[in-house]
């Protein structure tokens, strides 16, 4: 089969299309713009994210490879008036490199500010060895003025390695700078859907204040965890951007941002472990920080339970930490947040097992120890939302402030929130 599919790739090319067509038809999406648009579309639809490309290499002039480019033009416009979630992929022979590198170069060059108008991300697809440097080094350079580029490159070649340690050092560490949250993380006209549904958010911008505890409430599917999910990373916005600071939160930054966060899930995930390697999850025991690990179980009120455990902090709490009670497996959740040092808090119901009085005392020791923290709740208890700055209602599509200064019960902030269409 493989020597098969090698004489085939080899000869096809110099075919017919008609003859070409019933061999290329199982692994072509379609021979015209349109056509691949519906089946990128209906992919989407079924939660599939597609790579899109105009099959062929190198090319034989200067007419035909700015023919090329102008058909790559035309499908980054497409897939942004549709809307899909979609990036295409492109050979620089393709473009020309083969017949002159500086036009591979300037063809190349005006896809990437096409792709960046349109947020369209661009793949360079490496090709054999003799174009290896060159199309680096235009990759390199196209990098700085557009930060949504990839390159594949081939493992087959003796140099991909030290190739990936280069790519490291030069793009990673220039794109993780400036995602330090200092004033406010802001959604702007975001749009999010997940796939086969309707729309969950529909252009929907708001802001959170750094340094601030803001809660989020809403009814079960309004997209509260959703929220925090595109904030992570986890999901790909419809259309829309976020923004640290006024710095785009992008696929290249989103790593070093998430570095700066504490994410505490209602359910925490706890191993068969010590009480303190369940809190430094993932650090060597002998790099444990003993005074910071002391200060967060005095924060978390966890010393008195240390204190009753026959090793200590070194007491394993068992399979999903079973010889805990549910209050304290959250409040360890929390521990291991904490113990990150983050900048961002991220509660999602994370509390929902601790009495409102320790609760309390939790948050206002948080708070206290950590002045400059960001912290953003998702819960729906009451209690919960008297101790943020500010509660948000996400409802229809639509942010709204909740005062909470009048209201003494449940049914009170129920009142409030159905009076908000």
């Amino acid at each position: 089969m493989a020597i098969t599919n090698s004489l085939l790739a080899t000869i096809m090319p110099y075919l017919p299309k008609v003859l070409v067509r019933p061999f290329a038809k199982p692994y072509v999406a379609g021979e015209s713009i349109d056509s691949v648009i519906k089946i990128a579309k209906k992919l989407n639809d079924n939660g599939f994210s597609t790579t899109l490309d105009i099959l062929g290499e190198f090319v034989n002039s200067k007419e035909e490879a700015n023919k090329i480019k102008n058909a790559y033009s035309e499908l980054i416009k497409n897939i942004s008036s549709k809307k899909l979630d979609s990036t295409i992929s492109v050979k620089l022979t393709h473009l020309g490199l083969g017949i002159d590198s500086k036009l591979g170069e300037e063809n190349f060059n005006s896809l990437s500010l096409i792709g960046k108008e349109y947020n369209v991300g661009i793949t360079i697809d490496m090709e054999n060895s003799p174009y290896t440097s060159k199309t680096f080094e235009i990759y390199n350079n196209a990098i700085i003025k557009n930060e949504k580029l990839g390159a594949v490159i081939q493992a087959y070649l003796y140099r991909s390695l030290d190739d990936i340690k280069d790519l490291d050092k030069k793009i990673i560490p220039k794109s993780s700078q400036s995602t330090q949250l200092r004033d406010n993380i802001k959604f702007k006209n975001i749009s999010f859907r997940y796939p086969s549904k309707n729309l969950l958010f529909e252009k929907l911008s708001f802001e959170i204040k750094a340094k601030k505890m803001t809660s989020i409430i809403g009814s079960t599917g309004s997209g509260k965890t959703t929220l925090v999910d595109l904030l992570l990373g986890f999901y790909k916005l419809y259309e829309g951007k976020i923004l640290i600071d006024e710095t785009l939160l992008t696929t290249h930054n989103q790593i070093s941002f998430n570095k700066n966060i504490g994410y505490v899930p209602q359910i925490v995930n706890l191993q068969e472990n010590s009480l303190a390697m369940n809190i430094a999850l993932g650090i060597d025991r002998s790099m444990l920080n003993q005074q910071r690990l002391s200060e967060i179980l005095e924060i978390l009120d966890l010393t008195e339970l240390v204190n009753s455990l026959h090793n200590g902090i070194d007491t394993n709490i068992g399979d999903r930490g079973v010889k805990l009670s549910g209050g304290q497996r959250q409040r360890l959740g929390i521990a291991r947040a904490l113990y990150l040092q983050p900048e961002l808090l991220i509660l999602d119901e994370s509390t929902n097992e601790l009495d409102s009085k320790t609760e309390s005392k939790i948050f206002n020791a948080i708070r206290t120890h950590y002045p400059s923290i960001t912290i953003i709740m998702i819960t729906h208890r009451l209690s919960s939302l008297k101790l943020a700055d500010r509660v948000i209602l996400l409802k229809n599509n639509s942010i709204h402030d909740i005062n909470m200064t009048n209201i003494s019960d449940i049914d009170a902030l129920e009142t409030i929130i159905d009076s908000f269409s």
